[in-house]
C-alpha cells in the first residue's frame, strides 16, 4: 500500500483530544495534508536511501499516528487563530507535541530492507 492511502488516524481521534473547541471551527479533517507534511519530514530524515520511494517501504506506519493527530490539531488550530489567542496558544502547543512524537515514531520506523539502529542512520 502507498504511503499516501495510508489512513493513521479517523477524525473523531481529534474529537477525543479536543472536544469542546473542534465542534465550532471547520474544515477540522487535515489528513491530506498531515501525509503530505509527514512524508515530506520522513523523506528528509532518510535523504540518502536508496528507493524509488522510502514511503511505500515503511513496515510500521502505524507509528506517526500520534504526529498526525497533532499536525492536524496544530493546523487547524492555527488557521483559525487569527494570529492571536486561545487558538493560537493551541496551535503553539500541538506544534511542539507534534515535534515530540516525531521524533520518537523517526526512532521507532521500519523500513524494508533497511537497517534502522535509532534516530539517526550513519553511513
Amino acid at each position: 500500500m502507498s504511503f499516501e492511502n495510508i489512513i493513521l488516524y479517523d477524525v473523531n481521534d481529534l474529537y477525543d483530544i479536543e472536544p469542546e473547541h473542534l465542534g465550532d471551527l471547520e474544515r477540522i479533517d487535515r489528513r491530506d495534508m498531515t501525509l503530505a507534511i509527514i512524508g515530506s519530514r520522513i523523506k528528509n530524515h532518510f535523504r540518502g536511501y536508496e528507493s524509488a520511494d522510502i514511503l511505500d517501504c515503511i513496515v510500521n506506519p502505524e507509528v506517526f499516528r500520534e504526529s498526525a493527530i497533532y499536525l492536524n490539531l496544530q493546523l487547524v488550530f492555527y488557521a483559525n487563530s487569527g494570529s492571536s489567542g486561545d487558538y493560537l496558544r493551541k496551535a503553539e502547543y500541538y506544534a511542539l507535541k507534534y515535534e515530540e512524537s516525531l521524533k520518537r515514531a523517526l526512532e521507532q520506523i521500519e523500513i524494508d530492507g533497511f537497517e534502522t539502529t535509532g534516530p539517526q542512520l550513519v553511513r
